[in-house]
């Protein structure tokens, strides 16, 4: 439905506006449509930048944040996905697999690539909150089907309760499927996943290398994951046999001690992907996100300001697609997740969600034509976007409007969820529809 026929009660950005107008011309490969040779050479290849605040540094929370680092001509669709039953023996199909699938499967909301299965990062409504990226290693694997980094991030929000249970769910599907990905036509390459998982009262990161992994719990302070291995020999949990597999396979001296897992499986990305060194750039996301939350007690707001700061604005090979903060409440509170649904998150809007018991989202955010995968928001929001980075008078006020009231929601969400009661639950159950419909109205 044209919102533009639609004058319905509408949440946090119904505030009174006018209407834009200005058509402008834009010179970005339309996705679904003939590709670049750039969009050729890195199909699949997902990158990303994921970042995880805990106390001290939060307030009675866990904060999640992550950006989609794809192709330019990916689109960051979200969706949502009803919890359900089913019978034994039910199967359920990935990417390139199908297994069996579990009696029941929890409600999520997700931010995945249009036209695919998985998910780059998403919530569900136990609490857990899970993304990933893409690492290339030693053990990256062309051979077979297996599950790929975006199946696995589904089937985690999907099957997981907590944090920890999501571990033990990921880490189980691997040893069973294997996991990984492939990118390029001509001549694929493989790559690996590594994981960022979160509950209210911990993290997890699991890094693998084909089979092989390694898992971290983090309870406090934070952590930063980019497109590399990063965990050395203080894992918590390990695949079985890895030190032996290590040193069977030539990868690891038994001289040395417990294997260090990134140096012993790490390797360095095709310089074709255009992207910084990624141990350069996990350190400079660590030490801004250390630096803000140094400065006190680290907010919804922070780590908006983070995921602009680290996002991929400029590169021809790679763009900051779609991103995403949640906030895990220790305090009793309901949870928060919010979500841009369109590119460029200095020039994107995060919209909030909240699980409730008759959830409706909408397609204001969901592709609904494979020829042609830009949902309505991303449409509207394609020609608002030229506009906001042009520099002209016009495109600064309506960008700084849009931050202006995107920040006058989270007020009202932290508002709401203070003085929130089972009662009222009922009153999200359209909240990330209206407000994608009124962000829409902003840009007519």
């Amino acid at each position: 439905m044209d919102p533009r026929e639609e004058n319905s009660q509408t949440h946090c950005l119904s505030i009174e506006h006018s209407s834009r107008s200005g058509e402008t011309k834009t010179t970005r490969p339309i996705p679904g449509t003939s590709p670049s040779l750039a969009a050729i050479i890195l199909h699949n290849i997902k990158m990303a930048d994921i970042f995880v605040a805990l106390t001290p540094f939060t307030k009675d929370c866990v904060i999640f944040g992550k950006n989609a680092n794809q192709p330019p001509t990916d689109v960051q669709q979200v969706i949502y996905c009803a919890g359900a039953d089913y019978t034994t023996g039910s199967k359920v199909k990935t990417t390139m697999l199908e297994i069996d699938q579990v009696s029941r499967t929890h409600a999520c909301v997700l931010s995945q690539t249009a036209g695919s299965w998985g998910a780059e990062m998403g919530a569900n409504d136990q609490g857990v909150c899970a993304g990933y990226t893409s690492v290339f290693t030693k053990l990256s694997s062309l051979e077979g089907n297996m599950l790929t980094p975006s199946d696995l991030t589904r089937l985690i929000l999907e099957r997981s309760g907590s944090a920890k249970s999501a571990v033990l769910t990921v880490t189980s599907l691997i040893d069973q499927n294997g996991q990984g990905g492939r990118f390029g036509v001509d001549n694929p390459r493989p790559y690996c996943g590594v994981f960022l998982i979160a509950d209210r009262d911990e993290a997890w990161v699991v890094e693998c290398a084909g089979k092989s992994w390694v898992a971290k719990q983090i309870t406090e302070g934070t952590c930063t994951i980019s497109n590399s291995l990063s965990i050395s020999t203080d894992y918590t949990m390990t695949s079985s046999n890895l030190q032996e597999q290590s040193v069977t396979s030539g990868h690891w001296s038994s001289e040395k001690g417990p294997v260090d897992f990134a140096v012993a499986f790490g390797d360095d990305p095709p310089t074709e992907i255009g992207c910084t060194n990624p141990t350069e750039r996990r350190s400079t996301g660590s030490d801004l996100l250390k630096n803000i939350a140094n400065q006190g007690s680290f907010s919804t707001k922070d780590m908006f300001e983070i995921l602009r700061k680290m996002a991929i604005e400029d590169s021809r090979l790679l763009q900051t697609t779609g991103s995403h903060v949640t906030i895990l409440s220790s305090a009793g509170l309901p949870d928060r997740h919010w979500f841009t649904g369109t590119p460029c998150p200095s020039l994107s809007v995060f919209k909030p969600f909240m699980f409730s018991d008759n959830v409706d989202i909408g397609d204001y955010t969901r592709s609904l034509s494979k020829d042609d995968k830009r949902h309505v928001l991303y449409k509207y929001h394609e020609k608002a976007r030229e506009l906001m980075a042009s520099g002209s008078p016009k495109g600064e006020a309506l960008s700084q409007l849009m931050r202006s009231l995107e920040g006058k929601c989270v007020v009202e969400m932290d508002e709401f969820c203070q003085q929130f009661s089972v009662e009222n639950i009922s009153d999200v159950d359209e909240l990330f529809k209206d407000i994608c419909e009124s962000e829409i109205k902003f840009y007519l």
